[in-house]
Parts: C-alpha cells; sequence; structure tokens
C-alpha cells in the first residue's frame, strides 16, 4: 500500500532560510511563496494519487510469502481448535482435514474451514470505494467483516470473485475479517464439475485475498480487441458514474512512450462505454515474439482525472479458418503443447511466481508453444507469465465429465472470462472437458469477450475443431485428413461422410503414466498428424505427476495410477520423454541422419517456425573425440575444434542449407582434426538451445585386436565342450558350454556370469569364442539365431545388483530408451549413480539407472568387487544394464515393457512401451514388435579392475 509522508514546517528558521535573508526582504517573502506553495503541493498530493487503484494484501501472494490467519477446522485431521494457518494455502498441505484424490469422501462433505483475521485500513482511504477480493478459494465461501456478511455466498473454487466493503470498513483502525468455507459445495453441480475430477481434492483459501480501493467514480474493468492491422477497440465498463463525461485513452510501450494520439469516447449516461483508434504497424505478439503494450485509461469530469487503470495487451490477429488450420497475424501456427495443473508437491494448487515461470521456462525448454489449462482457470500470475514469454493458452471452465448449471455457470463464465479476456496469449476457451459441457454456456463467453474466442469442448467434434482425445493411429490419420472423430461406450467412430473437413486438434494425446506415452510414439503419431493437412496442433497428457507431499508422512503420494502422469516429476525433475519431446518438436531441424563419405559441411535445414526466419537463430559446431575408457575424466578433451557457423536465411515454413564453412582440408586431415563426432547446436534468438545434433564422422577402435592371445575357448552349437578354464596374467576364468560361470581377478572374485546367454523367442545360440589376452582384456565373439516377432532378442549376463555402485558410458544418454522412444539422446560421455527409480512411481532420481541404453561403445560398471568394463567392439545397437522395475502390473495400464533378467544385457531389439489406455502397437508403428530374421553377431571385451 502506498504511504504519503506528512509535510513538516521547522520550529525555528532553519539555515537555509537565514541565508535568503541576508540578501534582503524580498527574498524571504519569495521564499515563503516558494514553501506555500511546495505545501499546497503536498497536501494536494494524496488526491492526485487516488486517482489510481490502490491495493492492500491481507494475505501473501503466494505459498512462498504467506501470511498467517486465525484457522480451525472443523473435522479431520487437527480439527475442533483454534491456532494458526498461512494464507493463501490449501489447508490438508499443512496436515488439516483430509485429502483425497478424484472425489471428496463422505466424511469430508461437512468439512470446513473457519478464518480470521485482523487488519487496518489506512484513514487516507476514507472517501474511497472499497471492494474485498478473493482471487480463488475452494469451494463454498461467505465472509463476514466487522460481524456483518459482506454479501451473499460464492460457489466455485477456481474463479476470482469480490465484494464491495465500502460500508463495512473502519479507516484508520483496526478491521476483522471472518471467513467460512465449505470444502464441498452445497451446488450439487460445482461437485460434480470441481470436486469429482482426475486431480486430488483440496480446501482452503489458495490464491491472494486483499482489499481495493478506487474513487466514487471509477473503471471497473476494460475488454480489449487489438488486431495485428493496428486497429485498437476497447470496451470500459464503468461503475458509479454520477458527473464523469469522458473516457480517454493513450496506448503505450511498456517503458512508457507514447504511441499514436491519445483517443477518447463521451458518456452518455450508461456504464460501459467503446474507444477506437488505429496505430500503424504495432510490433505484433506471437509466442515467438512476444510483444506487450500497455493502454492508460483515464475516467475524466471537465478535464479533471477522476480515476486512472492500466492494462496490458498485444497487438495479434487469431483466426480459426474451417476447413484449414490456425492461423496468426495471417500466418499458419500448429499448436505444440501438454497439460497442465497447478500443482506443486509442498503446497498443492497454492503456487507462487517462482512456480510460474519455472513451468513456463520448463515447456518452452521442451520446445513447447502451447498448454492447456486443465482443467480450471490457472493463477492470473500465470497468465501474465505466458504473455511475458510467449506461449498460446487453451483457458478452461472447470467441468471433468460433468457440467455447472446455468445459472452457476454463467456466473463463473463471467468471472474466469472478464479476468482473463485481455491475455493475448489466450487463444480458445474450454467450455468443460470430456462430456462436462453445459452448451447453454457457449454463448455466455462471447458477452464477456470483443475477440470472440471460439469455444471448445474438448474430447469432442464441435466448432468444427476435432478435439478427440487419444486416438489410435488409424484414427489419427482419418482425424489428421479432417475427418471428425466421436467416441461413445469405449468406441471410435469416424464420420467419414461429412462434407466438413476438421481442425484436428487433440486437447489430450499421449497419455504420460509413469514412463509410457508423452514422448514414446510421438515421432511417429506427429509425423502422421502433419501429414494430414488439417493439423491444428496438440497438447500431451500431461506436464507433471501430481506427486504429493503428505502432511501425514512426509512421502509422495500419487494416488495410485491416477496422478503420475508428467513429462516431468513433481518438482519438475527431466524425464526421458522431455528431451524426445524436445528433439521431435524443435522448430527449427536439420535433417541429415547420416553424413557421407563426400560430406563437405553443407547440412539441410527446415524450418518449422511460424515468424522466426533462421537466420535469427545461432549455429556452433564442434568436433568431439571419443573418449576412451581409461581416460574417462579427460571431460575437457573431447572438444578438438569449434566455431560458429553464419546462419542461413530460411523463411518460416522453408527449407534451405547451412554451411559450416568449416577449415580448408578438415575431414581429409586427421592430425588436425582428430574427430570422431561432429555436434551442431541451434540457439533460438533467446539464446535458448532448441537442440544440439550429433553425428558420427568415422569408426574408432575403442580396443586394438592386436594384443596376444595366452588362452581361448571355442562353443558350436550341438557340441558338448564341457567346463573349460582359461589362465594367465593374472586372470583365472571358467567356462562352460560356451558361457561364463566364473572369473578371478588377481584372487579377487567378479561375479558377472551366465552369459552370452541367448535371450528372445525362437533364439538359439550358435556359437561363442572366448579370448584371454596377455593386456587382461577377456574378449567374447558369438552368434546366434532368431525368428519372428519378438519383445526383444541378444544376449545377457548375470551380475548382482547389489553390487552395483554407479555407471559411467559413452554412447547416447543420459537416459534410457524403448523402440517407440529413441530420440532424445545424444552421444557423449555420461555417468551416474545407482538408484532404483521407477519412473513416476518411486525415488524419483532421474535419469533412470536401470533400463535399456543406445549406441554404448563402452561401459563401465564401479562395484562392491571392483570395476567392470566392457567394450561394445561390434556395436550392438542396445546395452541394458539391470532389470528395471515396474508399478504394480493392476496400476501399470500398458505401461510394462516385457526386458529379460539380467545384469548386462547386449540386445538387437528392445522392446516398445504402451501408456495408460493404449497397447504401444496401437499408438504408432514404432510400437510394433521387432522382427527378428537370421544371425546376429557380437564382440565384446570385458576387463575386471582399474584399467592401466
Amino acid at each position: 500500500m502506498r504511504k504519503h509522508r506528512r509535510s513538516h514546517v521547522p520550529r525555528s528558521t532553519p539555515n537555509h532560510l537565514k541565508w535568503w535573508n541576508d540578501f534582503g526582504g524580498m527574498h524571504w517573502v519569495l521564499q515563503v511563496e516558494v514553501l506555500m506553495l511546495l505545501t499546497f503541493l503536498f497536501c494536494a498530493l494524496p488526491a492526485v494519487l487516488a486517482q489510481d487503484t490502490e491495493v492492500q494484501y491481507l494475505s501473501g501472494h503466494g505459498k512462498d510469502d504467506a501470511v498467517p490467519w486465525k484457522f480451525l477446522c472443523t473435522s479431520g485431521a487437527q480439527s475442533g481448535y483454534w491456532t494458526n494457518l498461512p494464507v493463501p494455502s490449501n489447508w490438508e498441505l499443512h496436515g488439516f482435514g483430509t485429502l483425497n484424490y478424484h472425489r471428496d469422501l463422505t466424511n469430508a462433505y461437512d468439512e470446513r474451514g473457519l478464518y480470521e483475521h485482523d487488519f487496518s485500513v489506512p484513514a487516507t482511504w476514507a472517501g474511497k470505494r472499497v471492494f474485498l477480493v478473493f482471487a480463488g478459494v475452494m469451494t463454498d465461501t461467505s465472509a463476514k467483516l466487522n460481524g456483518q456478511s459482506v454479501g451473499p455466498l460464492h460457489q466455485g473454487g477456481y474463479y476470482q470473485f469480490k465484494y464491495e466493503v465500502t460500508a463495512l470498513v473502519k479507516f484508520g483502525s483496526t478491521n476483522r475479517l471472518e471467513v467460512n468455507v465449505a470444502k464441498h459445495s452445497a451446488n450439487a453441480s460445482v461437485n460434480g464439475a470441481e470436486r469429482t475430477g482426475d486431480f486430488w481434492m483440496y480446501g482452503g483459501i489458495f490464491r491472494p485475498v486483499y482489499l481495493e480501493a478506487v474513487p466514487p467514480q471509477f473503471i471497473e474493468r476494460v475488454a480489449i480487441d487489438a488486431q495485428a492491422d493496428g486497429k485498437f477497440l476497447m470496451d470500459a465498463y464503468l461503475n458509479g458514474v454520477a458527473n464523469a463525461d469522458t473516457v480517454v485513452a493513450q496506448i503505450q510501450t511498456l517503458d512508457g512512450k507514447n504511441v499514436g494520439q491519445p483517443f477518447s469516447a463521451g458518456l452518455h449516461g450508461g456504464r460501459e462505454v467503446r474507444l477506437t483508434t488505429r496505430i500503424s504497424s504495432p510490433e505484433l505478439w506471437t509466442a515467438e515474439t512476444p510483444n506487450l503494450y500497455r493502454v492508460q485509461v483515464q475516467l475524466k469530469q471537465g478535464g479533471r482525472v477522476i480515476h486512472e487503470v492500466s492494462q496490458r495487451f498485444g497487438f495479434r490477429t487469431f483466426e480459426v479458418r474451417d476447413g484449414d488450420g490456425l492461423y496468426l497475424n495471417g500466418k499458419r501456427i500448429v499448436l505444440k503443447g501438454c497439460n497442465r495443473h497447478s500443482f506443486w508437491p509442498d503446497s498443492g494448487r497454492c503456487l507462487s511466481d517462482a512456480v510460474q515461470l519455472l513451468d513456463i521456462k520448463t515447456m518452452k525448454d521442451m520446445n513447447m508453444n502451447a498448454v492447456r489449462m486443465s482443467h480450471y482457470p490457472p493463477d492470473a500470475d500465470f497468465l501474465d507469465r505466458c504473455d511475458e514469454l510467449g506461449l498460446y493458452v487453451l483457458d478452461e471452465l472447470a467441468g471433468w465429465h460433468k457440467a455447472y448449471d446455468t445459472p452457476t455457470g454463467t456466473k463463473l463464465v463471467r468471472e474466469m472470462v472478464t479476468r482473463d479476456v485481455n491475455h493475448p496469449s489466450v487463444l480458445f476457451w474450454d467450455n468443460g472437458n470430456e462430456g462436462g459441457f453445459n452448451t447453454n454456456l457457449d454463448k455466455i463467453f462471447d458477452q464477456y469477450d470483443p475477440q470472440q474466442r471460439r469455444v471448445l469442448h474438448p474430447w469432442a467434434p464441435f466448432n468444427d475443431l476435432n478435439t478427440a482425445h487419444y486416438l489410435p493411429y488409424d484414427y489419427v490419420k482419418l482425424a489428421g485428413e479432417g475427418i471428425p472423430i466421436t467416441f461413445h461406450k469405449n468406441k471410435y467412430f469416424a464420420s467419414t461422410n461429412s462434407p466438413q473437413k476438421f481442425i484436428y486438434l487433440p486437447t489430450e494425446f499421449l497419455h504420460g503414466l509413469y514412463d509410457g506415452g508423452a514422448g514414446a510414439g510421438l515421432a511417429d503419431t506427429w509425423a502422421l498428424m502433419e501429414r494430414g493437412g488439417y493439423l491444428g496442433g496438440g497438447f500431451i497428457w500431461a506436464f507433471l505427476d501430481e506427486g504429493l507431499k503428505r502432511a501425514d508422512n512426509g512421502k509422495i503420494d500419487v494416488a495410485g495410477n491416477e496422478a503420475p502422469d508428467g513429462i516431468v516429476g513433481p518438482y519438475r525433475q527431466r524425464e526421458a520423454s522431455f528431451y524426445a519431446i524436445k528433439q521431435i518438436w524443435s522448430p527449427i531441424k536439420i535433417l541429415e541422419t547420416n553424413l557421407t563419405a563426400n560430406f563437405d559441411g553443407t547440412l539441410t535445414v527446415a524450418n518449422h517456425y511460424s515468424f522466426t526466419d533462421a537466420r535469427q537463430c545461432k549455429f556452433t559446431w564442434q568436433l568431439r573425440r571419443c573418449i576412451y575408457p581409461n581416460r574417462a575424466d579427460a571431460g575437457d578433451e573431447t572438444v578438438s575444434a569449434e566455431g560458429t557457423a553464419k546462419s542461413p536465411a530460411i523463411p518460416p515454413g522453408g527449407r534451405g542449407f547451412l554451411h559450416l564453412n568449416l577449415p580448408e582440408n578438415f575431414w581429409h586431415t586427421s592430425d588436425v582434426t582428430e574427430g570422431d563426432f561432429l555436434a551442431v547446436r541451434v540457439d533460438d534468438p533467446h539464446g535458448r538451445e532448441l537442440w544440439t545434433y550429433v553425428w558420427p564422422l568415422r569408426h574408432r577402435e575403442v580396443l586394438s585386436d592386436d594384443a596376444r592371445v595366452i588362452a581361448r575357448a571355442d562353443y558350436f552349437s550341438g557340441t558338448n565342450c564341457g567346463a573349460i578354464k582359461l589362465k594367465g596374467g593374472g586372470m583365472a576364468v571358467q567356462i562352460d558350454n560356451g558361457e561364463l560361470v566364473g572369473l578371478e581377478k588377481d584372487g579377487k572374485t567378479f561375479s558377472l556370469a551366465n552369459g552370452p546367454r541367448v535371450v528372445g523367442t525362437n533364439a538359439v545360440l550358435k556359437k561363442v569364442s572366448w579370448r584371454l589376452r596377455a593386456d587382461g582384456w577377456l574378449q567374447c565373439d558369438y552368434t546366434y539365431a532368431a525368428e519372428g516377432a519378438n519383445d526383444y532378442f541378444g544376449v545377457t549376463f548375470h551380475y548382482p545388483e547389489n553390487l552395483v555402485k554407479s555407471k559411467r558410458w559413452f554412447g547416447d544418454g543420459p537416459y534410457r530408451v524403448w523402440k517407440n522412444r529413441l530420440q532424445g539422446g545424444t552421444p557423449g560421455l555420461w555417468q551416474n549413480n545407482y538408484n532404483n527409480t521407477i519412473t513416476g512411481w518411486h525415488d524419483w532420481v532421474y535419469p533412470e539407472f536401470k533400463g535399456c541404453f543406445a549406441g554404448v561403445l563402452w561401459l563401465q560398471l564401479n562395484t562392491a568387487e571392483g570395476q567392470i568394463t566392457v567394450v561394445n567392439d561390434s556395436g550392438v545397437p542396445f546395452m541394458q544394464v539391470l532389470t528395471p522395475e515396474f508399478p504394480p502390473v493392476k496400476l501399470a495400464g500398458h505401461t510394462i515393457p516385457s526386458l529379460p533378467a539380467c545384469g548386462l544385457g547386449f540386445l538387437d531389439a528392445i522392446p516398445p512401451i504402451g501408456s495408460k489406455f493404449q497397447t504401444a502397437e496401437t499408438v504408432s508403428p514404432s510400437g510394433d514388435r521387432a522382427v527378428a530374421h537370421g544371425e546376429y553377431s557380437g564382440k565384446l571385451s570385458f576387463y575386471f579392475g582399474r584399467l592401466p
């Protein structure tokens, strides 16, 4: 709240007035007049500043600066006594009441929170009108100020509402606010829309509470439509107008520079006035170029400013071109986004500005440009940051499978739209979710929105947009071709005879339960969606795992398989799908998958931006060396040369060439390059990495074949070789019918055994050759045959998991892969300590230690027995480390791929992973099982102990 300093009149003549006396009476009189003028200005200053709306927070702004209020919970844990509770907050996160997912428990139907808070209102507010504002309370709210009701009961937990309390406030003295919050609403439709949803059920004042002070005549709100051609329309809604006669507005840049001329409209007795103007060549708002302006709006009477407000906005024209696509400022856009709950593990729905920023930056780091508010309007701060940083938004009225009744919904639509209407980031209004549509409300949105944004019914074809959820691959093809799809009684129906082509905009797809969905299958699915010609975009379910830190035991609770659907963890830990999505959705793509022998430093670039030319991005290259296992600590030596390429001029939607302009004869002079990999990093105009592309340039053997062999053993299918011992150089190796069964190095046992053992349906071992070298390496060459469809095939070795401490490897990383999620890794030197993370279920340490890793040249296990190094001499595609665990089968849906039990596996094929509702093969072709045919060979080299 603003504080105004009182003027001070000195009791004796100060030195500066004595100085004036030296120059005669005239100067004294002049100084007195100056003092009188200054005194007048100081006295008049509060009246001048009173033109603005003044705000006094009674609570904190969010979870990090919450203010303690007196509190009593009426039932459940810690109930029946007065104590303190920080506001804003959800009371369950502080150990009060009951906590449940998906619905209120019947014993919580009467659960209430009673709040009391004392505060003072400045005496300078006398003569103003004062409003009490609640930014969000779950769920039914009644309040008293100084013992008197502030107004009618408010029902609806995710919406901002206010009461005028001018007649109830004691100016210049202490006031008492009492708030009675019912967690379970007395309105059945509110409970249906909000409290039977696929999310945690909370209670409490979870968003800020504050006072607003305005003059008796004031501007209540404005609603803006600012078009890309510079046309500006604003509806100003006024309150208490008596003698005010004009509304005047001035568009400005955010740093206060006027843009265009002031414009105005006279008042003619109504509460609403429309102002229009036009400016030339405005800087346009897009998610790629989030240019913002503000408009200063003044309510005047005879030239005197009565009240002034400022509203931020952006110039942009958004169109849904039926039978075509989505267009912003005349350019086609495709929305790449996810569904986001307002959530933090320690505080529930009560967030902070730091969390809003973290979420938006995390999404943009994933190369997303859009977000759907699931399944309710977010904090106003979140939309402010979307405007500033650039994200397209679907703003949603709550209604998870069930809808508000019409009178309640009408009021809540008004509260939602009037709060959010001026955000340029908001492109659509969602009227509920998955059947939670009260169609009587569709027309209500337009009443408060001069932009007339389209209303969506998420999962249903409506308003010429098909938002169908979780379509199988074959239906994705139809939807991408503009055919509307409906879902009824667990079946999909395609309206192939529809003459109208629907824009395909799935508001949920690729359900990310545990480690499934999300990035798994996205490459195939997205490519198919793009080919169809009617793609508007898509929103992956979901952004984060709603893992709640329980107040009763401190553990993370994901409500079984209800809440762990995220691309990131509860504290925004990045899971493997994060990086797969980042690569697939990169707006600048380098199309080469392999570099040919005559590569001359020229790469093909596709620009998938809508507004950004590739010349605005930065392209840097590096020549990187392969790090050998005995030099794995020399991380700084991986880069042998680097430089910056001239960014090519490639317009949005176009293709062109990037010339790296490498030094002459760079590829032919090995003593100059010493390079094994070429890496090209692409940064967006703001310096954010879009993706780093890495290609192998040559094959370099990690281990040479010139060492002397001191012992060997060979096994052929159909023969019984029995037990063979290989000895030499401190090694004692036992082989039985081709399998390693025991090993000692310098008298110390290493427990690697039972391999190579062939795994896979109809897979048989053909031959194995073991060679013990004089330099201590033990080499294994093997061949096996396999046929038919398999989840996996290859060879494995046993090693006890309890002995493993950490691993280090050179290959793709740092995350594990599945057959339908190979994207997201880059070649390099990686390492991590052992963890038993079960994605979305247990431990929450990422990257996961166990699983299948691609492109591994070599790997070191640090164990309780010592170091074990294995070199993948023949380039077997996948290396499995231990056997990953998964959530309970009854919860996992289709997210438990079949893998062999092993300590180390060397696999030519690995399984795909499905999602909560869909098998992997239903989602995309990459989800089909691998098909084996013929013989497969591998060459592995092992070293036990520290490398020399």
